[in-house]
């Protein structure tokens, strides 16, 4: 595996196509976001299949991957492809893991972002990373914070109340790199899921469970996260 985009990018690019991959859902490439390694000025993106053969040419041509292009426009749904990046300069051609395309796929769009480049992420202004990722957030719940006084007629009142929303957040099957690369996003400065801001308040565990991909093992993960507001009542 080539650094073309940090150890901990969900989007990695080598040399060779592996045989064995489990791919990630995307709706559209504008799921995908990520910087490209610096060094590299003179690029070329394009998509092909799992194979390697062209199914459309220069799709992206900067350090920042951002592009609204529709594969719904020369794809079907359920197919699988890759992302081969060109380096201009010295004609060194690499190919990303494997994604499929699901255009009503229901998994949450996480984006991630930190003010200063950290874990290996180079980062600008306003330009996060984007991934879809299997999982789910699901069983909410409240974290609450509260104080309570006795009137004078022996009536309970709230002095004050912090109320925090909470959701677990659980995974499918996945490779353990992916949980390594999920852990590091969710210790980001900025977290977001279909654009609501959370963060992370449980500890991330990887379930003992494991289901065989035939070449590599999948593991569920679970974790808690919390909209990162607070509702608040104060009576001082």
């Amino acid at each position: 595996m080539v650094m073309i985009t940090g150890k901990y990018c969900f989007v990695q690019f080598s040399e060779t196509m592996t045989g064995c991959e489990v791919p990630l859902p995307v709706r559209n490439l504008s799921d995908l976001r990520f910087f490209f390694d610096t060094s590299i000025t003179n690029l070329n993106v394009d998509v092909v299949s799992i194979n390697g053969a062209m199914l459309r040419e220069f799709v992206h041509s900067f350090n920042y991957f951002a592009t609204g292009l529709d594969l719904g426009v020369f794809m079907n749904p359920g197919r699988c492809f890759r992302l081969k990046l060109t380096n201009k300069t010295t004609n060194e051609v690499y190919y990303s893991n494997v994604f499929m395309y699901l255009p009503n796929c229901g998994y949450p769009l996480l984006k991630y972002w930190c003010s200063k480049d950290e874990f290996g992420f180079h980062y600008e202004p306003s330009r996060m990373n984007w991934i879809r990722l299997p999982l789910i957030l699901d069983k909410p719940n409240y974290n609450e914070n509260k104080t309570e006084y006795t009137d004078s007629n022996g009536k309970t009142r709230i002095l004050h109340a912090d109320i925090r929303k909470k959701y677990r957040l659980q995974t499918d099957y996945m490779p353990e790199s992916m949980h390594d690369k999920l852990k590091i996003a969710l210790s980001h400065d900025l977290v977001t899921f279909n654009d609501v801001e959370y963060v992370e308040t449980g500890s991330y565990k990887i379930l003992e469970e494991i289901f065989d991909y035939d070449c590599v093992e999948g593991y569920m993960g679970e974790t808690e996260v919390a909209v990162n507001f607070v509702e608040r009542n104060t009576n001082c």
